[in-house]
């Protein structure tokens, strides 16, 4: 119910007086059971509960015990000041939490779109893996054009930790994207700390992997256009079967 319906009446309640008429049988209802209704409808559990202890200590029903209450609460300003408050109130956080879920439903739809990738995009798969780690190094290349055809690279790399060889896999990647001529690019890998690495945004660049850094950024520059994208494991699984089926060659 609006507020402007609830001021409506409000002021009709407080002005006339109408009475419950009975007439043929048909129960017509007037201003206590309007009031009734608004105070039922927009008082706190806690004040219903005091009302319930009051109706049942001084022989009251709930809507007048309920009402004397809220009566006491609003003081000088009026039952009907109070009321029209606490709607105003009700419609100011529904108002909110509307706004939120469009909001949350708007950053929703925008991560879907980003998630997309369009058919004239290169799509690239990279993983590695190190046995035992730090140990030998692996990698695992998926490189996907816009018209289907698919190359892959399996293959051990030097030693080092799985991060060192999840770093060389990228390189590996970006290799093959860069040979092949793909100008629009996007890269899917389950390792945040090389993604993080490579991209200057999250500020996160890992000393160490300095030199490996900069073969990436240098490859990197050669495409026009790129996205960077961490995947969870299950979505990098042929990148990560090619790893570790470099191990058993």
């Amino acid at each position: 119910m609006s507020t402007g319906l609830i001021t409506n009446y409000l002021v009709f309640i407080c002005l006339y007086v109408v009475p419950i008429y009975r007439m043929g049988g048909i129960v017509l209802l007037g201003k206590q059971s309007v009031l009734n209704n608004l105070v039922m409808d927009l008082s706190y559990h806690a004040e219903r509960v005091a009302a319930r202890r009051m109706a049942q200590r001084d022989g009251l029903t709930l809507e007048v015990a309920l009402q004397t209450l809220l009566d006491k609460l609003a003081g000088t300003a009026g039952l009907p000041a109070l009321l029209s408050a606490r709607q105003q109130e009700r419609d100011r956080v529904s108002q909110l939490r509307s706004d939120k879920r469009l909001k949350s439903l708007a950053s929703r739809q925008q991560t879907m779109r980003q998630k997309q990738i369009e058919p004239s995009q290169w799509r690239l798969n990279f993983d590695g893996s190190a046995r035992p780690n730090p140990g030998c190094c692996s990698i695992g290349v998926v490189l996907v054009a816009p018209d289907g055809y698919v190359w892959e690279q399996s293959s051990q790399v030097a030693y080092g930790n799985s991060s060192e060889a999840e770093y060389r896999a990228l390189i590996a990647a970006l290799t093959l994207a860069v040979s092949h001529g793909a100008s629009d690019v996007v890269v899917m890998g389950d390792s945040r700390v090389v993604l993080d690495d490579v991209t200057p945004m999250t500020g996160r660049a890992v000393p160490c992997f300095l030199d490996l850094r900069q073969q990436a950024l240098g490859l990197l520059a050669q495409i026009a256009r790129v996205q960077l994208r961490w995947v969870p494991r299950a979505q990098n699984q042929r990148a990560d079967a090619l790893a570790q089926a470099a191990f058993v060659r």
